[in-house]
């Protein structure tokens, strides 16, 4: 009987304990749930953003891809319409001939036409030129003339060239400047910060 009267207790108290053991099952489940819920939102907004930057670097990419390069960056004509015109008005030189490279005035920074450098060439154009000081003067870039020979006169044409030139250090680079075919002569010339000047002037022939 004594058994039997525990036995009966004992049941009641599991019975008793039973909504407990529910409810503190209920909080395990859905903290686990939230803790789960979590970390899905925690991966899905990294994956969101991993895939914002693999978009945003496949675009950069693309539009770096699709820019001209250097090498390949668009022609420009150094001369107008005008010129042009003028320019078929006089006589055509195809041949080759030693290029022609004067300096006619010393005084001031170095100059070295790294392009044209052959005697004939191709349009468009490549202007290469590098300057360098003389002594400890500095160069005086904002000095810098450049001219083109059309008959007995001579065309400023520095600013046509500048818009499309880039200067790294003591180097002057204009890509792609469109020429028509025959013979041209261009003149450069700058000076240092003590006003002392160079001219140098090169002929070459376009075929």
């Amino acid at each position: 009987m004594r058994n039997a009267h525990f036995l009966l207790q004992l049941g009641d108290s599991i019975s008793d304990q039973v909504p407990q053991i529910e409810i503190l099952s209920r909080c395990v489940i859905v903290s686990f749930h939230s803790g789960l819920l979590k970390v899905m939102y925690v991966w899905v907004v990294r994956a969101r953003w991993l895939l914002i930057g693999a978009i945003l670097f496949v675009l950069s990419f693309s539009v770096w891809f699709l820019l001209p390069r250097n090498s390949e960056q668009e022609a420009f004509s150094l001369l107008t319409p005008a010129e042009m015109a003028e320019l078929d008005n006089q006589p055509k030189i195809t041949e080759s001939l030693d290029r022609g490279l004067t300096v006619t005035q010393s005084d001031g920074p170095f100059v070295n036409f790294n392009s044209p450098k052959k005697d004939i060439v191709q349009s468009p154009v490549n202007i290469d030129v590098d300057i360098s000081p003389r002594g400890d003067t500095a160069v005086d870039l904002s000095s810098i003339r450049i001219d083109y020979r059309m008959g007995p006169a001579w065309i400023n044409v520095t600013k046509r060239i500048m818009k499309h030139a880039s200067v790294e250090g003591s180097r002057l680079l204009a890509r792609s400047a469109e020429l028509p075919v025959g013979r041209h002569t261009m003149r450069l010339s700058i000076q240092d910060e003590d006003k002392r000047r160079t001219r140098v002037t090169v002929s070459f022939v376009v075929q």
